[in-house]
C-alpha cells in the first residue's frame, strides 16, 4: 500500500506525514489483504436522446 498524498487542509499535504505514521503507510508487498464481504456492480444505461456527458454528470451527482 503506498503513503498518502494530499492530505489536509485544500489537499495541501501537510497532513501526509501523520497519516502515514498513524495507518503504517507505506506498506511493503504482500502485508495487506482486501475481502469484499458484499461486492455488487451495477450498469448505467442513458434515458431516450440522452447524452454521455448528461448520463456521466447524473452519476457523478449522485456522490456529490
Amino acid at each position: 500500500m503506498p503513503a498518502v498524498s494530499g492530505c489536509g487542509p485544500n489537499g495541501d499535504g501537510s497532513l501526509d506525514s501523520v497519516v502515514n505514521t498513524v495507518v503504517g503507510l507505506p506498506s511493503p508487498s504482500g502485508n495487506n489483504t482486501l475481502v469484499l464481504e458484499d461486492a455488487s456492480s451495477a450498469l448505467a444505461l442513458p434515458n431516450n436522446n440522452q447524452t454521455g456527458a448528461e448520463v456521466a454528470a447524473a452519476w457523478n451527482s449522485a456522490f456529490d
